[in-house]
């Protein structure tokens, strides 16, 4: 089952019943005008192969349970408000993705975590986020004002 919204002028925000729709495989919800966090609901759709919530107002973190879903192939939250740390689980779980776009948010990457990590992932990108200056130890790899580097990986 697919849900495809895309430039549709939505609003308001994703619920947590999402979650409960179980043979959702395709959700394209991008370009559009939602805000509120992503319900970590989403993590619990198994089937689930492409999710793109790109271009919204959505905020907060992305939820550990997305990067742990089995199926997922392509996964774009570019152009959001997103913060806090990129879950280590979508470079060290998610062995299926091929596609991968967080940019433009306001996020951290972990030390910890190679966004390389996805064996087979042909796109990533995470530029203009906030990532580890050398200065910081791994054991804590962000600060209230982490210093702001490009990194895009093609």
């Amino acid at each position: 089952m697919e849900l495809g919204l895309s430039t549709t002028l939505l609003s308001g925000t994703i619920t947590q019943s999402i979650g409960t729709v179980s043979s959702l495989t395709i959700i394209d919800i991008s370009n559009n005008q939602l805000s509120g966090s992503i319900p970590i609901s989403i993590g619990t759709l198994s089937q689930l192969t492409s999710l793109n919530i790109s271009k919204n107002q959505l905020d907060g973190t992305i939820p550990e349970s997305i990067g742990i879903l089995p199926n997922i192939i392509y996964l774009d939250l570019h152009d959001n408000q997103l913060s806090g740390l990129i879950p280590k689980s979508i470079g060290s779980q998610s062995k299926g993705l091929l596609y991968l776009d967080l940019s433009n948010n306001h996020l951290c990457a972990n030390c910890f975590i190679s966004v390389r990590d996805p064996p087979n992932c042909s796109f990533g990108d995470l530029h203009f986020n906030c990532t580890c200056s050398p200065s910081f130890t791994c054991g804590n790899p962000c600060s209230s004002t982490p210093t702001c580097q490009a990194i895009s990986l093609t």
